[in-house]
């Protein structure tokens, strides 16, 4: 049995929908300071701070990870300042001096907000129903997943780059990052986008 292109537009459209949700992560805003020639770093100390420790460990080490696949040293802070809570100022200062850092990336929380948005429901099938789409040949796929308006916590986040040497603002990322899948995944998503941006902009030594 051969099925129209007509037939199956309905179930494509509901997947491209879906599908547009997938990525938890996207930038907003990006501020570079002009006025400082081309510079380029090898050695960034990651430091996040957000709602919890637990959090904060997850966001360092995929930012150090994407930071360390695309060619530079990073570490995150929670290895070099041990401790369950963020570090005060002079603690960073004393480890950025003692370990050759070139570079600061601190991301932190600036807006919290709720999204309204489509997302998959629960399947729904009846047999009576099923058996008639079937007739009038429309793709049978068995359980089909409804849309649902569902609330999403969106974190909007601020990255910052620092140059060690005069302290000075190099780069600012804004994102908005959606708090609908498991923390790793999300917190993949988030270094990819960040890591993107200075790469972009020629700030990741070669």
């Amino acid at each position: 049995m051969i099925i129209g292109w007509r037939k199956l537009w309905p179930v494509w459209l509901v997947m491209v929908l879906f599908c547009g949700a997938c990525s938890s992560t996207s930038v907003t805003g990006v501020w570079r300071d002009q006025e400082i020639g081309r510079v380029s770093f090898k050695n960034f100390l990651v430091v996040s701070s957000l709602l919890d420790d637990a959090s904060r460990r997850k966001s360092e080490a995929a930012v150090t990870e994407e930071l360390r696949v695309a060619g530079v040293k990073a570490q995150p802070s929670y290895e070099v300042i041990p401790g369950g809570k963020l570090p005060n100022v002079e603690r960073v200062a004393a480890v950025v001096k003692n370990n050759n850092f070139d570079a600061v990336l601190i991301t932190l929380i600036e807006d919290r907000k709720e999204d309204k948005r489509v997302v998959a429901g629960g399947c729904r099938g009846y047999w009576d129903d099923d058996y008639r789409r079937n007739r009038d040949y429309i793709m049978h796929i068995g359980c089909r997943p409804t849309p649902e308006n569902a609330s999403t916590e969106i974190y909007g986040l601020k990255t910052n780059l620092y140059r060690v040497s005069d302290k000075t603002l190099v780069m600012s990322i804004n994102t908005d990052t959606a708090i609908d899948m498991p923390t790793p995944e999300l917190a993949r998503d988030f270094a990819t986008a960040i890591v993107r941006q200075l790469r972009r902009a020629g700030y990741l030594a070669r």
